[in-house]
């Protein structure tokens, strides 16, 4: 897991990276976007395309709109994805606003 902080229109978010997905988290706002890798397996054809969903009812009209957030999503995921071997990053916007919440789980390993 990777968490960086990114800006997106001014605001500062954290941009959290698990593998699979991207998750893009602002203070105020909560969960802004989401980047899900659509082949996720190592040697799926579609690894480097990503579904993303992206705004929420509260970012509607404002500095932080989805507009914004889906242009610093491709930016940065690009960025990230392009920086040991380049290749053709694709994205699919699905159209959806992003109705997530994270929830954490500690799962304690025994010996």
């Amino acid at each position: 897991m990777e968490i960086t902080k990114i800006k997106i229109a001014g605001c500062e978010s954290n941009l959290i990276f698990t593998g699979e997905k991207y998750i893009f988290y602002n203070d105020w706002y909560g969960i802004i976007g989401v980047a899900t890798r659509k082949g996720f397996y190592a040697y799926s054809e579609d690894k480097h395309t990503f579904v993303i969903k992206a705004g929420t009812e509260n970012t509607v009209g404002g500095r932080v709109n989805r507009s914004s957030i889906v242009t610093a999503m491709k930016r940065h995921i690009t960025k990230s994805e392009n920086k040991y071997i380049v290749h053709n990053t694709i994205f699919e916007d699905s159209g959806e606003l992003c109705n997530c919440r994270i929830e954490i789980q500690l799962i304690e390993q025994t010996k």
